[in-house]
């Protein structure tokens, strides 16, 4: 407490004491500005990869599991194709699931078998991985066909036509599917087909290449647009079309296409999706127990062909401002070395006369230690404060630059529709920590010199 006492005297600006409160004050505000910007910049960046993770998992769930060519050449597959009961075609995820029986292959009426044929696996694959991924896993499927939307509108008539994807709008997250009701026959567009001059009630018509009653033919099936979803910045995103999934196995049947061709796998839910990693580990932990890792390649979301390079990017980006924010607040803090040794000549005298009256040299050291502390104390406290001010006022302070700039400051194409507003309390942390202990570093030189002083040489100068 006396320690604290006197550090605390020191530190309270004195016209006799000029250069070292201005100092001192600089060393505060410059403290405050790097925490404050570097508070509001992690907690940007957090939100905004928050926003980024949702919409680039709108389309799946936060983990798949996708078929290894092990699948496609295992016995399980390959034997439907030489089985009456399979329609002598290769069956789907959801087909496979959905049947009775693992091995339709009847040796008695069916072809026979080449004699590299694959030796027969003792379990059902897929109803097996499924057991083991639980309840929150799903079948994931996707088609391709050709979109034809008709305009009608008050005195003109035209088509928009275009090449999607098709994948089931019950395996979409349930923020894409929010406030959105889907008819049997509806499909939801990526939001570029709204921008296209197409409207939710207008109807037309998908259609793709299958089998009907005597050769291969083009089938057509009705649609009706019942919604728009956002698919944020992945390219993939902006051609594929959520359906039913009746219809879109009434797709998939009809083409006949190998099941390698097109990304199908299953999906698994997770409420948290901080928690993907390890529902993922546990995962292939017991795919492994039960001797099926191998057919099957688990990725989390951060690990997509088709999102692996921007979470890399925004990982990268996040690693090399952490590393900036961390030598800025040294240099910052830097500032505190100077006022302390200023502060610590200046008070020559009273060291030695503390040290006189018996004050230990840990107690003296303590004394200017405490002085960087409590530096970095107030500049992190004031810029937490700017920080919090700051983000709950963003969208005006950037709504006033981009008036006097006359265009958007941050596009919300790549920023989201709004940027978040919300402290990161583990930016915070982090920022307040570093600063904290830059400043208990930056007291411990000048800290040990005082203690070093020498009592009678200090009073004898004096």
């Amino acid at each position: 407490m006396f320690e604290f006492s006197v550090a605390r005297k020191y530190l309270i600006p004195r016209v006799r004491q000029l250069s070292v409160s201005i100092i001192s004050l600089i060393s505060i505000f410059v403290i405050a500005t790097v925490v404050w910007l570097s508070i509001v910049f992690f907690s940007a960046q957090e939100g905004i990869e928050r926003s980024w993770t949702e919409k680039m998992v709108a389309l799946t769930s936060p983990i798949r599991l996708t078929p290894t060519q092990d699948y496609y050449k295992s016995y399980y597959y390959q034997i439907d194709a030489y089985a009456s009961h399979s329609n002598y075609a290769h069956k789907s995820l959801r087909e496979k699931l959905a049947s009775l029986e693992s091995d339709p292959y009847d040796p008695a009426n069916d072809p026979g078998l080449p004699r590299n044929f694959p030796k027969k696996e003792p379990v059902d694959i897929v109803k097996a991985t499924m057991k083991a991924v639980g309840p929150s896993g799903h079948i994931f499927e996707t088609a391709q066909a050709n979109l034809t939307v008709r305009l009608i509108r008050d005195i003109s008539e035209q088509e928009v036509r275009s090449t999607i994807f098709l994948t089931g709008f019950e395996d979409a997250s349930r923020r894409l599917k929010q406030n959105i009701d889907l008819p049997k026959n509806g499909i939801v567009l990526p939001k570029a087909f709204q921008d296209a001059g197409i409207e939710v009630g207008d109807e037309g018509f998908i259609t793709y290449h299958g089998f009907g009653a005597t050769a291969a033919q083009e089938l057509r099936s009705k649609i009706k647009v019942a919604g728009f979803y956002d698919p944020g910045i992945l390219p993939v995103g902006g051609k594929v079309a959520l359906i039913h999934t009746n219809l879109l196995d009434q797709v998939l049947s009809a083409n006949f296409s190998e099941g390698a061709n097109l990304p199908t796998g299953i999906a698994v839910d997770v409420a948290d999706i901080k928690q993907a990693h390890a529902v993922k580990e546990a995962i292939q932990s017991q795919l492994e127990k039960d001797n099926l890792s191998r057919y099957w390649t688990i990725q989390t979301y951060d690990e997509f062909d088709f999102t692996k390079d921007i979470f890399q990017q925004m990982k990268s980006d996040k690693n090399l401002f952490s590393l900036i924010s961390i030598i800025i607040t040294i240099v910052a803090c830097s500032n505190i070395i100077s006022m302390l040794i200023i502060l610590v000549h200046d008070k020559r005298k009273e060291i030695a006369v503390l040290r006189a009256l018996g004050a230990s040299k840990s107690s003296i050291a303590c004394i200017f230690g405490l002085c960087g502390f409590l530096l970095g104390a107030v500049g992190s406290i004031l810029g937490a404060i700017l920080a919090v001010l700051t983000l709950k006022n963003l969208h005006t302070i950037l709504s006033f630059l981009g008036r006097l700039q006359g265009f958007e400051v941050l596009s919300s194409t790549f920023y989201a529709n709004s940027l978040p507003n919300e402290v990161s309390l583990s930016s915070l942390f982090f920022v307040i920590c570093i600063a904290g202990v830059a400043s208990c570093l930056a007291g411990m030189v000048p800290a040990i010199q005082a203690s070093r002083i020498n009592t009678s040489e200090a009073l004898r100068n004096e």
